[in-house]
């Protein structure tokens, strides 16, 4: 399905300034969500979009963004399949591991996006896990202290 945001006119193709603004953008609206729905995920929604042939406003292709923003939009919120877990066996999460060593979830993602702590996501869960060892809080609490400047895996 190709969304008709540029058509061509008397002058040459002519973007239209909103999305909805397209004629087809219902059937597109509805196409998208469906896709959503089977589990895909935002880049690779973009990507199928663009490969289709179909393209943004303002852009020649679809953007992730662009695709979260039509989502959300239709209280599309998760990102996941079903409930992510509160307890993960022998692993602290990122808020459990805050307030073990008297911090905040905030401040522990804060020092994950600078590099400070070094994590990979569960790819069962999409958690940040570490291990549930004496070791790893006295780590943060090292850290927290600016006895390290940073903890890796």
């Amino acid at each position: 399905m190709r969304l008709p945001s540029v058509w061509s006119g008397v002058g040459g193709p002519c973007t239209v300034r909103r999305l909805a603004d397209g004629s087809d953008f219902r059937q597109f609206d509805a196409q998208m969500l469906r896709l959503e729905s089977q589990g895909n995920s935002d880049e690779e929604l973009a990507q199928r979009l663009t490969r289709k042939g179909c393209r943004s406003s303002h852009d020649t292709e679809w953007r992730p963004s662009t695709v979260r923003l039509i989502r959300l939009r239709h209280g599309r919120l998760h990102r996941y399949k079903g409930p992510r877990p509160r307890r993960v066996l022998g692993a602290l999460t990122v808020p459990q591991s805050a307030t073990a060593v008297g911090g905040t979830p905030h401040g522990m993602s804060h020092l994950m996006s600078c590099g400070r702590i070094g994590v990979q996501r569960d790819a069962e869960t999409g958690l940040s896990l570490f291990p549930d060892r004496p070791e790893t809080l006295e780590a943060f609490r090292q850290l927290r202290d600016g006895q390290r400047t940073d903890l890796r895996d």
